[in-house]
């Protein structure tokens, strides 16, 4: 013990007493929360995955209770128990549950409201399958993928089983960033709506559901396209008729008359493809346009000063490992590209989910 303290006394002595519940800290960054943050992260991935937030509820149920409502596989009984006690601490070390005095867990606020499968709010099956199974392994290429490996959405989702996973985990949280969209932006008197790597229809379904005059068409990839299908099979005739799917690289020609859509939606697709084509893409849809028609650009974009949010920037990070030419976006540099593609009416950047993402509309 001594001998440890020859080499930790000095440290203690050297920086002022806020740095040492921050270790190794610079000017208020914690370095541990960062590098650590993986765990975290797992733990919560991994409480979705066995059930602990849905066998929780709004019960107050002991760890005993909790880990024989949760799966356990083949796990030996003894076992199991402790296992889930350690995850239940975790989970409660960050927030995500509390612990009474009783022993007793409840979830938290957030907890309850946005990762209980019944609830109004949930999505977590896009954090389970979207953020742990796929971009999570995904990360793990990062470093390889910095040092040269090209890497491509399209590649990706030619695997139909992860083209569909993606899918499937994407579309409810789509949906609330649709109905968002709504709120922000007047469309009601759109007629003639294209969504550029529309995914599952969430935009298209949701534009076509409140205004009854649209009709819609989605470019995607083709395995993408498939489930996209489905989506919308699943909703009222009325709805889906109006809904139109075209099967392709939203990066070749897409086919379409000059001058006849409304509205060109760009939902998460800028920052996923190789950034010399954001250019052609975006004067793509400038032709496809009439006159005032609006190209609305919305993605992960950090701020123009290029220093946060943290949110948005590991986003990019993240889609580097799919997307191996693209462009990190702030909003200036989007457009940028905009006036080059022949815009010049571009309004403001608003941010549409907190610290992650903002829209850009610019005007023909």
């Amino acid at each position: 013990m001594r001998c440890l303290t020859r080499f930790v006394a000095p440290l203690v002595r050297q920086r002022p007493a806020a740095c040492i519940a921050q270790r190794w800290c610079n000017d208020g960054v914690d370095i541990d929360q960062i590098a650590y943050g993986f765990m975290g992260s797992q733990a919560l991935f991994a409480a979705l995955e066995i059930g602990v937030f849905d066998t929780i509820s709004k019960k107050g149920l002991t760890a005993d209770a909790i880990a024989s409502g949760v799966e356990k596989g083949n796990a030996e009984e003894s076992e199991h128990r402790r296992r889930v006690q350690t995850l239940l601490n975790a989970l409660t070390a960050h927030g995500l549950l509390v612990r009474a005095e009783s022993g007793e867990y409840t979830n938290a606020g957030n907890t309850q409201k946005f990762l209980v499968t019944d609830s109004k709010y949930y999505y977590g099956d896009y954090l389970k399958f979207q953020v742990g199974r796929q971009f999570y392994p995904k990360l793990g290429q990062l470093r390889a993928i910095m040092n040269g490996e090209p890497s491509s959405y399209a590649e990706w989702f030619s695997d139909p089983a992860e083209a569909q996973m993606y899918t499937d985990a994407q579309h409810n949280g789509s949906l609330a960033t649709a109905r968002a969209l709504l709120k922000r932006v007047d469309l009601s008197n759109v007629k003639d709506f294209l969504d550029v790597g529309g995914g599952s229809g969430a935009f298209a379904i949701t534009l076509c559901r409140k205004y009854p005059d649209v009709g819609a068409q989605v470019i995607e990839l083709p395995e993408v396209a498939k489930r996209g299908e489905a989506f919308v099979a699943m909703e009222e005739p009325e709805v889906a008729k109006r809904i139109k799917y075209h099967s392709g690289n939203a990066l070749d020609d897409w086919g379409l008359p000059d001058a006849s859509k409304d509205v060109v939606l760009m939902s998460y697709i800028s920052g996923s493809v190789p950034e010399p084509l954001l250019v052609p893409m975006y004067k793509a849809a400038f032709n496809a346009l009439r006159p005032g028609g609006r190209l609305i650009v919305h993605d992960f974009m950090v701020d123009d000063g290029m220093d946060g949010p943290a949110l948005a920037a590991n986003w990019a990070v993240a889609h580097v490992t799919v997307n191996s030419a693209g462009l990190g976006l702030a909003p200036a540099g989007v457009s940028e590209r905009m006036r080059a593609a022949g815009f010049t009416t571009i309004e403001p950047a608003e941010e549409m989910i907190g610290r992650m993402t903002k829209t850009v509309i610019a005007t023909r």
